[in-house]
């Protein structure tokens, strides 16, 4: 598969003033040199290939935003060579944003105060779309998303999920070769969600965009993405198929969702917890009287870890279920798994 982007030793530094204190202490900060450099990406290789969807991961802080900016040329490396579609983002502006889509948080390419329909044909012209182009997308997104239904409407008085939808269409509308998605359904409910993930996949499939896809919503992730990409602390730590992350974990794992009669106090689940090594069992309390268990039945002795719950708290319900990819997500942030 041939590489659509190429990341090679990837390093982005940020100078932070080291501000003073006292009399004049603004005026000091001024003219100060005093500052530490703190590095938030460092040293990545990537390769993505053209037509791929991954997901982009990390927890907040881990250098996902600043990676991001970097590709689309709003950041320049401090180190190392960023390549998309043989462009150098930050050297190419001009001719790159053509051949990228970005939807970033709030930040709307739509016009406040035109139609959607208006908005969209000044995006037609802007990118220089021909009529045939603009009018097959369009019957795409009509099949989709019954946009038509938004065309009168001003972009100002879109709901959320309305204006998300806009967003997407308008992203997707000139036919870019890479698209970058920062929370694409953040607050939106579970049918517009559905519209935006089937519209991304049929773009994808139909035409060969590339996705970029950065989100908490790990449902997201599972509904969209063969590949994920895991950063923490500048770097990659994680760089696989979604399937060989839900096997992280083993086929034995577990998921004990248990509610107790009683309060479950610090010193139960201290004592559990020195039952077994941390590398078979790990307890998330979930409120105060209940507690979820992700254990290896292999290795744990699951009746004996519930007869001790009940001897202490009592047990009221148990719920045994397979790991949540959330919970896989979740682990690899906390540095259980990898």
């Amino acid at each position: 598969m041939e590489n659509i982007i190429e990341l090679k030793n990837l390093s982005k530094d940020f100078k932070i003033l080291n501000k003073k204190s006292g009399k004049f202490s603004v005026v000091k900060d001024l003219f100060s040199t005093d500052y530490t450099v703190e590095r938030a990406v460092n040293q990545i290789n990537l390769n993505i290939g053209k037509g791929e969807i991954v997901g982009f991961i990390g927890p907040n802080g881990a250098g996902k935003s600043t990676t991001i900016k970097m590709l689309t040329g709003v950041l320049v490396p401090t180190e190392g060579t960023v390549l998309v579609n043989g462009f150098i983002p930050y050297k190419h502006r001009v001719k790159y944003v053509k051949e990228i889509g970005v939807v970033m948080g709030q930040r709307s390419q739509l016009w406040w105060d035109l139609s959607v329909e208006d908005s969209f044909k000044v995006m037609k012209e802007m990118y220089e779309l021909s009529d045939a182009e603009y009018a097959e997308n369009m019957r795409i997104f009509e099949e989709e998303l019954c946009i038509s239904e938004l065309f009168d409407k001003s972009v100002r008085h879109l709901s959320l999920g309305q204006k998300m939808l806009c967003e997407i269409v308008a992203v997707l509308l000139y036919n870019p070769k890479v698209i970058f998605l920062d929370e694409p359904t953040i607050g939106l409910d579970i049918s517009v969600k559905t519209k935006i993930r089937k519209i991304i996949k049929r773009m994808n499939s139909q035409q060969g965009v590339t996705v970029i896809l950065t989100t908490h919503d790990i449902s997201d992730i599972e509904a969209l993405c063969d590949r994920v990409v895991i950063i923490d602390h500048g770097t990659i730590i994680f760089d696989d198929s979604m399937n060989k992350m839900k096997q992280l974990v083993g086929s034995e794992r577990k998921i004990i969702e248990i509610t107790t009669k009683k309060v479950i106090s610090d010193e139960l689940t201290e004592k559990i917890k020195g039952m077994f090594t941390k590398e078979h069992l790990q307890i998330n309390p979930a409120s105060n009287k209940r507690m979820d268990i992700i254990c290896d039945s292999g290795e744990v002795d699951i009746n004996e870890l519930l007869l001790q719950i009940m001897e202490y708290v009592g047990i009221e319900d148990i719920n045994t279920v397979g790991v949540k990819i959330e919970d896989i997500v979740r682990q690899v942030y906390e540095g259980n798994l990898l």
